[in-house]
Parts: structure tokens; sequence; C-alpha cells
């Protein structure tokens, strides 16, 4: 299984979409997610429009769900980042690359729909494949 998780880009075809860390942890410990795309900011979309008051956010972020794969040693064959947090990305980029065993690192671009801003675009992520 490809699975997506990002909560206002629609997943990419053949991909399977989640939205929150817990959807997106539940598929992974079946030990049937072969690739994973993470995105990091969850719980900003709400009816099509972003929200934002100031206040720190109380949703969990991809993040989360990187700690989760380090804790419970879960890698599967390919993973990325998709987030547009630079300082968020990194820290997951590090923890993958410091935790995951990959052998490869690859930038990749996906091409989904953001539904906040309503657009057709090409979204770059950075990914790391195991070894051959």
């Amino acid at each position: 299984m490809k699975l997506w998780l990002d909560d206002a880009r629609t997943a990419p075809e053949g991909w399977v979409h989640v939205t929150t860390t817990e959807e997106c942890i539940a598929k992974l410990a079946t030990g049937e997610v072969e690739m994973v795309s993470l995105d990091n900011d969850l719980g900003w979309l709400i009816d099509d429009g972003y929200i934002y008051s100031g206040e720190r956010r109380l949703a969990p972020e991809g993040y989360t769900v990187v700690e989760w794969m380090v804790e419970n040693n879960v890698w599967p064959e390919w993973v990325s980042v998709h987030s547009n947090n630079v300082v968020a990305a990194k820290h997951m980029q590090q923890m993958i690359e410091t935790h995951g065993n990959y052998g490869r690192k690859q930038f990749v671009e996906f091409h989904v729909e953001d539904r906040a801003r309503r657009l057709d675009v090409r979204y770059p992520a950075v990914g790391y494949a195991r070894q051959s």
C-alpha cells in the first residue's frame, strides 16, 4: 500500500489518503505499507478554508508519526516528507536519516490538488529508499 498523510492536499493517484496521525499510524501498524509520504502541519483545514487564531494548534503533526515509527521500529521500503513547513520537514528528515536505515536519499515531486488554495500543483519532497 502507498500511504499519503495530508489534510489539505489530495493524494496522488494510486495512494491511500489519510488525514490524521491516528489513521496513518493504524495503517503503518498493519505492516502493509510499502511507501508513505508525510505532511507535518495537520488540522488547519476546516470547511475548505484555513483558520488561524494565533493560538497553538492542538492537532498532532506528521512528526508524531515519525516518532512512532522510531519507537516501534516500523520502516516501510520508502518514506518521504512533503511538508511546506521547512523547519518541521528538516526535523522529520533528520529523524528518518538517523533511525530509518535508508541507503538512498532522493528528491521527488508529487502532482496533487491543494484544496485550500484550489490549485493543481506539484509538491517537492525528499524521499528515502532502502538499499537494494
